[in-house]
């Protein structure tokens, strides 16, 4: 589609709704394990630490093959990734089901679920909205982002499916679920490419239009940089690469820490378990907002906001590590939309500024080893804060250490400095390209 006019429909935009819908589940999965920690806590009655292992080694293996499942991508298309990870989740979610034993969650929920997590997650859709979306990038995974980091918002289905059917019960509902709705989806909906549909990206008339370019967001500050076709030997040679991977890894560490410790926290200090799954379900409509709002990182820039998020969730946390009784449910519904809404700010800025820096034909493999972060941070922050509580028999120093890591997630997005590279186009003077150096 060379020129003519402007599609009536973009079909962006419905790749976008329904990779919300696919990542809300997807990560849902693995979100609403707290609700699931309480009560397997109530049948093993093992330690915290220990119960939180499953889902500790979730994450490493989601983060280790991030890596793999980028460069799989890259070589046969996300659409076909994405169905051999709803398969991957729907087959380990039943060996949970039938995990009579906790080391059986293990093999089943801490590495196939993961693996499927992996393919049919941010390793997959990041790609695939960047080659979408240029110009709009940042509202774009602000709205796809929603559904990642909201998907807390299942807790209370996750909770309420637990009251009915018993958490492995539950567990074969969200099994069925996931096989039955993103498959077909993945194959009859989704595309990887504008050029797919006859379109172009962010909906654009004709090549000419600074959107239709599927390599700028605005021109270039660095032109050395704008000549490099990236690949992920160049990448790993770059201050920038690294910044952003220790984003990731703190950010991991952080969130994965405070989700899955939430709860039981709340349960901890005297409240119910359905009020507590409300509330964990709270911060996820918070991230949905969030994620929305982070589109603003197309206009003010990638590093303010997620400064701003950052900031949100030091204050989020500290109110959550303040409740202490069940006497001002305020307090933890403050922390829930707070940290929530922060958190949501935080993954538009970090998604869009990897996709601004390294995007190109070899984007999906730079982006899975940057995910790689994420998971290593996810897997050692809920571990950790297990065992700070059984060492100290409280949460204080868990989420202290939440608060130390996401402001160094937020030094180190200054340091990785995507406006020196890529300035956003709502920036005063992002108005005209740059011409590329082949």
């Amino acid at each position: 589609m060379k020129a003519g006019k402007r599609p009536l429909l973009f079909y962006g935009w419905i790749v976008v709704v329904f990779c919300f819908l696919i990542v809300l589940l997807v990560y849902g999965v693995r979100f609403t394990f707290p609700a699931f920690y309480v009560a397997i806590l109530e049948e093993f009655g093992q330690s915290r630490g220990g119960t939180a292992g499953p889902y500790s080694l979730n994450l490493l293996v989601y983060g280790l093959g991030a890596a793999a499942v980028g460069m799989l991508v890259d070589r046969i298309g996300p659409r076909k990734v994405v169905v051999i990870g709803a398969l991957l989740i729907g087959l380990g979610l039943v060996g949970v089901s039938q995990s009579n034993a906790l080391w059986l969650l293990y093999p089943f929920f801490g590495v196939i679920v993961a693996l499927g997590n992996c393919m049919a997650g941010n390793a997959a859709f990041i790609p695939m909205l960047s080659n979408w979306f240029v110009k709009r990038r940042g509202l774009a995974i602000g709205i796809y982002f929603a559904g990642v980091a909201g998907a807390p918002v299942v807790a209370p289905l996750a909770q309420q499916l637990i009251d009915a059917f018993k958490w492995r019960g539950a567990y074969l509902v969200l099994a069925v679920l996931a096989v039955a709705f993103i498959v077909p989806v993945a194959v009859f909906v989704l595309r990887a490419k504008p050029a797919e549909k006859g379109q172009l990206p962010d909906g654009a008339s004709s090549v000419a239009e600074p959107a239709a370019t599927g390599q700028r967001s605005a021109p270039m500050v660095n032109s050395e940089w704008s000549a490099v076709r990236w690949d992920v030997p160049k990448a790993l040679h770059t201050r920038q690469f690294w910044a952003l991977f220790f984003v990731n890894l703190f950010l991991g560490m952080e969130v994965n820490l405070v989700f899955l410790h939430q709860m039981a926290h709340a349960v901890d200090v005297g409240y119910s378990k359905m009020f507590a799954a409300s509330v964990f379900g709270l911060v996820g409509f918070g991230v949905i907002a969030g994620s929305y709002a982070g589109s603003i990182c197309d206009r003010i820039g990638r590093e303010l906001t997620f400064t701003v998020g950052v900031l949100g969730s030091l204050l989020g946390i500290l109110m959550l590590t303040l409740t202490g009784d069940a006497s001002q449910p305020w307090m933890l519904y403050s922390y829930a939309v707070i940290f929530g809404m922060s958190f949501g700010m935080c993954n538009p800025a970090l998604m869009a500024s990897q996709a601004d820096l390294f995007f190109g034909r070899r984007f999906g493999s730079i982006n899975g080893l940057l995910i790689t972060g994420f998971g290593i941070g996810g897997a050692v922050g809920p571990y950790l804060g297990g065992l700070l509580f059984d060492l100290t028999g409280a949460y204080t120093w868990s989420f202290t250490v939440a608060m130390a890591a996401i402001a160094i997630a937020g030094i180190s997005m200054w340091v990785a400095a995507p406006r020196k590279i890529r300035p956003v186009w709502g920036a005063r003077g992002a108005g005209r390209l740059e011409p590329v150096k082949k």
